[in-house]
Parts: C-alpha cells; sequence; structure tokens
C-alpha cells in the first residue's frame, strides 16, 4: 500500500512544485503546460497537466487531460506544419484560414524576425476580412532578445494588440531571466524541465 501511495504522490508533487517555481519566476506571465511530448508515457503527461494547473497554470496542450479534467487549452501550430509547405507565409495563410479564431503563428521555424514579418503580413490579411491574429509564439534561440526584436515588429505594424508566447526547454531559471530582462511575452510554454 504505501509504495503505491509514494507513486502515486512523488511525481505529482514533484511536477506542482517545479510549476510552482515556475509561476513565481514568470512573473504574471500567463503560463501554459507543455510537457506531454517528453513525459514517459501518457499517464505522466496525464499527471503533469493536471499538477500544474493545480499549481497554478493557465491552460495545457494535452487535449486529452483538457477534456479529463476541465483544463484549458491552449496550442499553436507545429515546426512540422510549417515545414510541410513550400513557403512559410502559405503555411501561415492556411493555419489562418481554417483556425481564424485560434490563429497563434509558430514565426521561428527558420528565422524569427522574418517570421515575424510575414506573420504580420497575415495579420493584415486576416484583419481585412474582419478577424484578428491571436498570438504569435518563438520557439528557440535568445528569447529575451528575439522577443523585444518581435514586439517591435508587430507594434511598427500596427498590430500591438497581438500577444506573444514564448517557450523552449524553458525553465523557472530562463522564466526569471525573461521577467528580469523585461521580456515582452504574455504566456511561457513549460515542459520538459517540469515534466522530465
Amino acid at each position: 500500500m504505501e509504495t503505491f501511495i509514494i507513486n502515486q504522490i512523488n511525481l505529482q508533487c514533484l511536477i506542482a512544485s517545479k510549476a510552482a517555481r515556475c509561476l513565481h519566476a514568470a512573473q504574471g506571465r500567463k503560463l501554459i503546460d507543455f510537457s506531454l511530448r517528453r513525459t514517459q508515457g501518457i499517464d505522466a503527461g496525464m499527471k503533469a497537466a493536471r499538477a500544474s494547473y493545480i499549481a497554478g497554470f493557465n491552460a495545457t496542450s494535452n487535449v486529452l487531460a483538457g477534456i479529463t479534467y476541465g483544463i484549458p487549452l491552449s496550442g499553436t501550430m507545429a515546426h512540422s506544419y510549417i515545414s510541410s509547405y513550400r513557403n512559410e507565409i502559405d503555411a501561415f495563410r492556411a493555419f489562418a484560414r481554417n483556425f481564424p479564431e485560434r490563429s497563434i503563428m509558430l514565426i521561428e521555424t527558420y528565422d524569427a524576425i522574418g517570421g515575424a514579418h510575414k506573420a504580420v503580413k497575415v495579420a493584415g490579411e486576416m484583419a481585412a476580412r474582419g478577424q484578428r491574429m491571436q498570438r504569435v509564439r518563438i520557439d528557440s534561440g535568445d528569447l529575451l532578445v528575439l522577443g523585444h526584436k518581435v514586439r517591435e515588429v508587430l507594434d511598427e505594424a500596427g498590430f500591438p494588440d497581438i500577444e506573444m508566447v514564448g517557450s523552449g526547454g524553458l525553465d523557472e531559471y530562463d522564466l526569471e531571466k525573461l521577467s528580469l530582462g523585461d521580456a515582452p511575452y504574455d504566456a511561457c510554454g513549460v515542459g520538459t524541465k517540469m515534466s522530465v
């Protein structure tokens, strides 16, 4: 009995503790559980989504956890989706056409600044149709430097309302650096370093 109880409690307490440290370091930014791809088995992925949500995360990318536990869902397009198109902007346009109410563009598959310029072009096309691009996401590189540069591109193009999401191997130490550097992210995805 003791072994089973410890087995059930330890992992979830470990994840909830890590999630709480991330929340503290994020200083008010929304946090999204992005851990499912790296957890060891779907059961751990479900536990990570639930434990991080209980600790204060705002959402999960784990659809089954969202359905099972009523956790708000949040996610974006994948790098593989973008690379399946001949041109990055074609991927953005297709995604915006198919998901106009959930258009979150992953802009750094090839080059974050170039992707930001393409995203604002698509955002303008969406605005002409009466739609609105919600967010852009940066998933690699120097998130602090890129965040400031991309925010500048969005603002100069007349889209200060497009939110930004940062992700890519983040933990509480990375989130603290982003907070200290006044990074312009509205939300961050935290995964591998929380759940593995």
